[in-house]
């Protein structure tokens, strides 16, 4: 049993290809990065404590797009809107330029 502060247990993450499974919990911090955003990657759903009020949503997972898979902006826009058309968000393209407070429960107002 872990003392206060620590934790323990497994977290087993089995990845889409041949590879054997991983237990995350044991991965160095570099080897960490190798997964968050390029295999795993989660916006809670309350838009409102996950996502910055001040910036689009679109904006805000191009930025994350960017950042793990180095490609330009341009590129990330275009991925961004894939991804909003894969979880069927109507009207991607307006739902890029939308902020966390006019998206609701997975779909744009109006919709």
């Amino acid at each position: 049993m872990p003392r206060p502060g620590e934790s323990a247990g497994e977290i087993i993450y089995q990845p889409g290809n041949d590879q054997a499974p991983q237990d995350l919990l044991m991965l160095p911090e570099d080897a960490m990065r190798c997964y968050r955003g390029h295999e795993i990657a989660m916006i809670f759903q309350e838009p409102m404590t996950s996502l910055n009020p001040l910036h689009t949503c679109g904006r805000q997972v191009a930025e994350a797009i960017i950042l793990h898979k180095k490609v330009t902006a341009r590129e990330a826009r275009r991925q961004t809107i894939a991804l909003f058309e894969r979880v069927r968000l109507p009207r991607p393209e307006e739902a890029y330029e939308k902020y966390p407070h006019e998206l609701s429960g997975g779909r744009s107002k109006g919709s």
